[in-house]
């Protein structure tokens, strides 16, 4: 007896659970789901064996669905329900036996039926079996209709008659087969239930996207502007890859990349062709320090050179927890060591996950793990403009030695590595293994693999001063991947192999500090006023004290000063931060950060002791409360106002687990006024600006909005919601501490970081998808919004390139829908996918300057649009080098 399903992605699948209500009596009222899917001896089978299966003829069928043929030979031809070419396709096989019945109704004999196992631990399989995986084949190539990419195929093994190796082993075939890994086999209810649930958070992920932002190698055109973008892959496994194009003279990037890292990195030799290294935490015995990722030469007795016995124990132990002793295969596949994936490798015991990239055509082996959020890090020759007299070491001395580092691009992984791929080349120079992810290696192998995050996190690049010597450090957290930080020296990258690990592994912040959480926030590295070089980040989220702390972190030692907020619950964190220099001397005097619970801080720093450091206002007392509905989870932006102080810019939003996307709390983008002192700024002390109702599409073919202009007198067209509450610019100064500005759409939220441009706020927002939307709608849409810097107005000359003719005047202005007597400059642009935060790079024509943005997309797809540059000059102070 079988039970199969025929779906498409996007489609609802509650329908499974009912399918395992009905096939079996359900024995845990709780009706949460089993831990995991191995075989166990049930109080109850789920059903009593039957005498036929015929599995063959099941997937003909389903094949002859998916392909709109008629069934068996006869008449009546189903209609394909593969109606978009973007939809993934999928069968979902349940059974209770192996093959018995043939296609035409007869049975198996028992010889054709027989499978056996050498003394290898190899399976040979009958005819039975072989029947079925050329239909299941058949389904994997299958290229009908609006199918491009074939109809992957799930296995689950139902009940104790498939509860035996030899029935296992042809299930796991099949799946292997279908492009899906490992069968799963469930001998309860709730196991059944649970393999539902499991495949269905599979299907229900895209084929190929972008979660980062994009990369340029400069911020102005000049000849060799390149742009970088990091995309992932789920089809039909999760891979990743970095595309490097060529940007001319218009801004506009090249059709088809230079190189791709999945190409280059699969070309280098898995044991002799690639540096990864990794850091070995201290014990009593031995001090922590960086090696390379390479299972000792006697496991029994590991140098102090090699992995520890808890990392080979790690590695030793496979998915399901149970000790094998194959941590030597797992940390050669983890290298890219591909002999023992399921494709390449059908008689071996012991099987990894398939790593394959099949966007369309044919697949393509890529050991490059997805990348989601971890935006690609140019880095340079040394240019953190530092004046000499910042420290006794000539800084400009070291800028010369390194004015010829060849540029590298530092991205974070999900197959547990940091990669530093040749920005020119592609090719991997060297690849960094946390010990913070090792208990997630051994699931990275599992030929069942489900999804799951390692290192995940943007890196930063500072040039800091430590041992007397200048040097360029890399620091980065995990994101969701896991807690805890790093940090890599990389002064020079063509000299890092693995025999150099000691020196370039600085070292860890471990996870199991009770006041470190998962770290989301690019970190920053500043010079305090203590005379050390320090590494500054917000504690991120889910700290075991579920408080929101900032943490100054030695550059040199990893030892850290924390400053408690106070303000714990939810639980709470402190996230990214933007270090400011209120004197110009080279160090960092105030920091601000935003945490979960919508508060907006400042931390001053200006003693030269630590232990003085404070919370401006004293903990528990923020600069600014937007509330718990509101979370601040972006880093705020600042620059120096022109009447004193600083112009703070921050917006609210989250967007950290599958929880948050159907989230529908109104969220906010401000911009405050801190004159100084140590007074709460309240929402009443702010000019409400206000996104107009509905939307423009103009000849471009984008939508726009359009936004208020309550502060002075607009120079364009006066809207009728401008008069509301308007004040003059005096009073404005007089009266007011900032603004604010709605965000209209439910669900609309801002998780990346505002960007202050000349006399402009940028803010980039998303709405993601809930259920019941589109299925080929890339997970939402977004809007990059624009505003004056100081009051929040809509800006007076044209902003974004409406007409696409390259030129920036009026005939860019366009017609508020309730308005029939004039045009308005846009405030906003609508994008198609969840958007990232934008990359700039300023072009010329002629004697004009104009601005390209390019966003990445959840798509993968990169949109850009010519803008105006802004006036007034770029006023950031935040602490942030850009390589």
């Amino acid at each position: 007896m079988q039970t199969f399903a025929r779906f498409n992605s996007g489609e609802q699948l509650a329908a499974f659970h009912s399918i395992a209500d009905r096939l079996c009596d359900r024995d845990n009222a709780s009706g949460k789901l089993a831990p995991d899917f191995d075989p166990v001896v049930p109080t109850q089978p789920i059903k009593d064996a039957a005498i036929r299966t015929p599995l063959a003829g099941a997937l003909q069928r389903s094949r002859n669905y998916f392909a709109g043929s008629a069934p068996y030979g006869g008449t009546g031809a189903y209609a394909s329900p593969a109606r978009l070419t973007c939809q993934s396709n999928y069968v979902v096989l349940a059974t209770d036996g192996n093959p018995t019945g043939k296609t035409d109704g007869t049975a198996y004999t028992n010889a054709e039926r027989t499978n056996t196992q050498g003394t290898n631990g190899a399976w040979s399989f009958g005819t039975a079996a072989r029947d079925v995986f050329t239909e299941i084949n058949a389904l994997k190539t299958l290229s009908a209709g609006n199918i491009t990419n074939g109809v992957q195929t799930y296995v689950v093994g139902m009940g104790d008659t498939v509860a035996n190796a030899g029935s296992v082993a042809v299930l796991n075939e099949m799946a292997s087969q279908g492009g899906t890994g490992a069968a799963y086999v469930a001998s309860t209810s709730d196991a059944l239930a649970g393999a539902f649930q499991r495949i269905s958070d599979q299907i229900n992920v895209e084929r190929l996207g972008a979660g980062s932002s994009v990369t340029l190698n400069s911020p102005y055109y000049q000849g060799g502007s390149a742009l970088y973008q990091a995309t992932f892959s789920s089809n039909p496994s999760w891979t990743g890859d970095i595309a490097s194009y060529a940007v001319d003279s218009r801004g506009d990037r090249a059709t088809s990349p230079a190189w791709l890292a999945s190409a280059q990195i699969i070309a280098q030799n898995w044991n002799t062709g690639r540096a990864i290294l990794t850091y070995r935490p201290a014990t009593a015995a031995v001090v922590g320090s960086g090696v390379p990722f390479r299972w000792p030469v006697d496991p029994a007795a590991p140098t102090i050179n090699e992995i520890g016995a808890d990392q080979m124990a790690l590695l030793d132990t496979n998915p399901s927890g149970t000790l094998d002793g194959s941590g030597n295969l797992r940390l050669a596949y983890l290298r890219g060591d591909t002999s023992r994936e399921a494709r390449n490798c059908s008689g071996c015991a012991l099987k990894f996950h398939d790593r394959i990239t099949k966007i369309s055509g044919t697949p393509t082996p890529n050991v490059l793990g997805d990348i989601v959020d971890s935006a690609p890090l140019y880095v340079g020759p040394p240019n953190s403009g530092y004046d000499d007299s910042i420290e006794s070491v000539s800084y400009s001395s070291f800028v010369s030695t390194h004015s010829g580092r060849l540029p590298y691009l530092y991205v974070g992984a999900n197959d547990g590595m940091l990669h530093a791929i040749d920005a020119k080349t592609g090719k991997e120079q060297f690849a960094y293994v946390p010990n913070l992810v090792y208990s997630a290696l051994s699931r990275q192998t599992a030929q069942r693999y489900a999804h799951q995050f390692t290192v995940n996190g943007t890196p930063t690049v500072g040039d800091v001063l430590y041992g007397g010597a200048w040097h360029s450090l890399l620091v980065s957290g995990l994101r969701s991947g896991g807690k805890g930080l790093f940090a890599l020296d990389v002064t020079d990258p063509t000299t890092i192999t693995e025999a150099t690990a000691g020196s370039v592994v600085r070292w860890e912040v471990p996870g199991f500090d009770a006041d470190v959480g998962y770290i989301f926030a690019q970190p920053a590295l500043v010079k305090t006023n203590n005379g050390r070089w320090s590494v500054i980040v917000g504690n991120g989220y889910n700290s075991s004290t579920a408080t929101a702390q900032l943490l100054v972190i030695d550059a040199e030692n990893g030892s850290m000063t924390k400053l408690n907020t106070g303000a714990a619950g939810m639980p709470n964190g402190l996230s990214e931060v933007t270090p400011v220099d209120t004197d110009n001397d080279g160090t960092v005097d105030v920091v601000y950060a935003g945490d979960l619970d919508g508060n907006l801080w400042k931390f001053d720093l200006t003693s030269s002791l630590p232990g003085s450091w404070f919370v401006v206002g004293g903990a528990g007392v923020p600069l600014f409360a937007a509330g718990p509905t509101k979370p601040i989870t972006a880093r705020p932006d600042v620059a120096r106002h022109p009447k004193g102080g600083y112009i703070v810019t921050f917006a609210t939003g989250r967007y950290l687990t599958s929880g948050d996307v159907g989230a529908t709390d109104g969220q906010t983008a401000y911009g405050i006024w801190d004159k100084g002192g140590t007074t709460t700024i309240t929402l009443t002390q702010l000019q409400q600006q206000k996104i107009e109702p509905g939307t423009v599409t103009a000849t471009d073919g984008s939508e726009y909005r359009f936004s208020t202009h309550r502060v002075g007198a607009a120079s364009d067209t006066v809207l009728q919601d401008d008069l509301v509450s308007a004040i003059t610019v005096d009073s404005f100064y007089g009266t007011k501490l900032g603004w604010y500005m709605d965000l209209p759409t439910s669900g609309e939220r801002v998780v990346a970081a505002p960007t202050i441009r000349g006399n402009r706020a940028i803010f980039t927002s998303i709405i993601p998808v809930v259920a019941g939307s589109d299925a080929c709608d890339p997970r939402g849409s977004g809007w990059i919004t624009e505003v004056d810097l100081l009051t929040g107005n809509r800006l007076t000359s044209p902003t974004f390139d409406t007409n696409n003719d390259s030129l920036l005047d009026a005939s860019d202005r366009l017609r508020v829908t309730t308005d029939a007597t004039g045009t308005n400059t846009t405030t906003s642009w609508r994008i198609n996918g969840i958007p990232s935060a934008p990359a700039f790079l300023t072009v010329k024509t002629g004697a004009d300057s104009a601005e390209i943005k390019y966003v990445n997309t959840s798509s993968g797809t990169v949109q850009q649009k010519r803008e105006g540059p802004g006036t007034g000059g770029q006023r950031r102070v935040m602490w942030r080098v850009v390589q």
